[in-house]
């Protein structure tokens, strides 16, 4: 008999409580991963680990054990350069810290008045990772270079979307971008597309009983 599972489109546990990013990851992996969101609360990760692909696998970890389910994590930096890479690591933990990330990127604006334009290089650097119940690890990057302008412009995206003014978008902010062209540049979009590549050929168990009419998964159904 032919065993045909790993033509399957497998089912991944999405280790993210942020709807946007959970939305924008099921649109990167259409057609390649089922990127779904877990049906149980999903435990609060401390991100201590002293890289970015250090606290993806945190949270990856932590997703798979409380759901049984091969599971997907990343995080991001934003490296600004003449703040010397700052926020970088802790990008979160800094919007979190000013309550939002508007208020954070206000904070970023105020430090970066007076430098010029030239000075104001950046990109956004993603790790992306994913953990399977037998304990393997894939792991996968995506960068995105660009220039922090002197205002917040545009209403789509999230985080520092909107002062973030990637290379050859036309002088337009990710928050100006429409989804697709988002989707054809961003540092997650290439990370993610870059680790469902290196996935494609690994045999992963799914669940036996699931119902892709629901983007949830809950250990107990299956």
């Amino acid at each position: 008999m032919n065993d045909n599972s790993k033509h399957r489109i497998p089912i991944f546990v999405i280790a993210t409580t942020n709807e946007a990013k959970t939305a924008e990851i099921q649109r990167i992996l259409l057609g390649r991963i089922h990127a779904i969101r877990p049906a149980c609360q999903l435990p609060v990760v401390d991100e201590i680990a002293d890289s970015l692909h250090g606290n993806a696998l945190l949270k990856a970890w932590s997703a798979m054990r409380a759901t049984g389910m091969p599971t997907l994590a990343d995080d991001t930096a934003l490296e600004i350069d003449a703040l010397n890479g700052r926020p970088g690591l802790y990008t979160a933990r800094f919007a979190r810290a000013a309550g939002s990330f508007s208020v954070a990127a206000k904070e970023l604006l105020r430090e970066l008045e007076g430098c010029d334009s030239t000075k104001r290089t950046a990109r956004f650097r993603t790790a992306a990772v994913a953990v399977l119940p037998d304990g393997s690890e894939v792991t996968a990057w995506g960068i995105l270079e660009g220039h922090i302008i002197n205002r917040s412009i545009g209403a789509r995206g999230f985080g520092f979307d909107p002062i973030f003014n990637p290379v050859g978008t036309g002088g337009r902010t990710l928050a100006e971008l429409s989804p697709d062209e988002s989707l054809a540049i961003s540092h997650r979009a290439i990370a993610f597309r870059s680790l469902a590549d290196s996935l494609k050929d690994l045999c992963i168990p799914c669940p036996r009983h699931f119902d892709l009419r629901s983007d949830c998964f809950s250990p107990d159904e299956g």
